[in-house]
């Protein structure tokens, strides 16, 4: 690679871009799941994600400004606030990826807002190779791509669907944000369509004022900036301090519990159950609900668990396979197994001799306690657990089964949450 973007360019081909995402795309169709291509670069794969999106809806894709405002045949040798990953194309390219925005193959534009310290831009050195790869462009989004969105025909509420609507409704936050209606976040933008201003290191607002957009004249003087209904922006100044916070975790696990609460009883019923296979606990704890909360729910499963009989327990042991014992697993329990293998997966690389002493252990411990030895194995090596096995293996029934208990409870616990994001 040397200081011509061209150099760099080639290291990246378009081509490597269209297998991977074919790839991504058959395997959406072939498993029924969602995915969602990020950073796209190349135009030359927009016919076969045409195709698939007509038939697949859980694919979706977005892009970015730099490929919809910058040309690699544009930038000046050893310019490295140029460089990122996937690589700014040809000019042909960004007139071709803006085609796909206007059709709706591209479904939203993300900022892709990557910043990093000057010094490791290397832009005195002018090395692309080795130069931090990633452009600093959150600030300046909306009219970067409004003033290149206006001459391909976008209207201002294109806008607010590619860079807000859509990207709220994709992250399931769409029931609070990307609109303005009653109940939603007032996340408000006092802008000036026509208004006209050149982008400047002065101008930046982000920590580290370098941009590959320095000295580009744009249209959209942001005035004032709402979040959330406070005043946090007005004509170049930040003077009320941060209010924002985290919310996509707690949100989304809002919204899941609310999707569980939401269940019918039997099917509710049948998804606990892949979480604790004893039926009077499964019955119970779906009488708890409506849940408010995932603390509220380990909570209440907890206090069911603990009351339950000691042949409620063993009901639920039986849900197991033995540890180590994947071929069972799959045989017996095909509709947890995904969750059981990654439970066990210290187990899946491990020494057939340890294999065998685990084995050999487990039958002892069954024949002994008359139940199978459970251990929450999440994060644990087949030696460990072995380990374990065989310090247990000393305890009496009746303490042996309250610590079998209390394993499942962690059990249960972990499977409860993967339940919820699964839904």
């Amino acid at each position: 690679i040397d200081k011509n973007y061209e150099s760099f360019l080639k290291t990246r081909p378009r081509n490597w871009e269209n297998d991977a995402i074919t790839l991504m795309g058959s395997l959406s169709e072939k498993h029924s799941c969602k995915v969602h291509i990020v950073h796209l670069s190349s135009s030359a794969i927009l016919p076969y994600l045409k195709e698939q999106k007509e038939k697949n809806p859980l694919l979706t894709v977005e892009t970015c400004p730099h490929y919809l405002v910058l040309a690699s045949e544009k930038i000046p040798p050893g310019k490295t606030l140029f460089k990122c990953c996937p690589p700014i194309r040809e000019e042909d390219n960004r007139n071709a990826l803006w085609n796909g925005v206007k059709e709706g193959i591209v479904d939203f534009i993300v900022s892709d807002h990557s910043p990093c310290t000057p010094n490791l831009k290397l832009m005195e050195q002018e090395d692309l190779e080795k130069a931090w790869g990633g452009i600093s462009s959150l600030q300046f989004s909306l009219p970067l791509v409004w003033t290149e969105g206006r001459n391909q025909g976008l209207s201002p509420s294109d806008l607010v669907s590619l860079l807000c609507s859509k990207p709220a409704k994709l992250i399931g936050l769409d029931k609070q944000k990307g609109d303005l209606l009653p109940g939603m976040d007032a996340d408000i933008v006092v802008w000036r369509p026509d208004k006209q201003f050149t982008i400047t290191k002065e101008k930046i607002l982000f920590k580290n004022k370098i941009t590959p957009y320095e000295g580009r004249t744009v249209n959209g003087v942001i005035e004032k900036t709402f979040l959330g209904g406070k005043l946090i922006y007005e004509n170049g100044l930040m003077p009320f301090g941060p209010f924002g916070k985290p919310i996509l975790k707690d949100n989304q696990q809002e919204i899941k519990i609310k999707k569980f609460n939401d269940l019918e009883n039997s099917e509710a019923i049948k998804e606990v159950f892949k979480c604790c296979s004893s039926q009077k606990w499964a019955d119970s704890f779906i009488k708890k609900r409506p849940f408010i909360t995932f603390k509220e729910i380990v909570k209440k499963s907890e206090d069911i668990w603990i009351n339950l009989s000691n042949e409620d327990w063993l009901e639920a042991f039986k849900g197991h396979a033995k540890i180590g014992d994947l071929e069972s697993l799959q045989k017996k329990y095909n509709q947890t197994k995904g969750w059981s293998q990654g439970e066990q997966k210290g187990i899946k690389e491990t020494p057939l001799s340890v294999l065998k002493e685990l084995k050999e252990l487990n039958d002892v411990y069954e024949k002994k306690y008359g139940f199978i030895f459970i251990v929450c194995a999440t994060g644990k090596s087949a030696e460990e657990m072995l380990e374990i096995l065989k310090k247990r293996l000393h305890n009496n029934r009746s303490d042996e089964l309250k610590i079998a208990m209390n394993e499942q409870n962690k059990i249960t616990n972990i499977r409860l949450e993967k339940l919820l994001w699964e839904l």
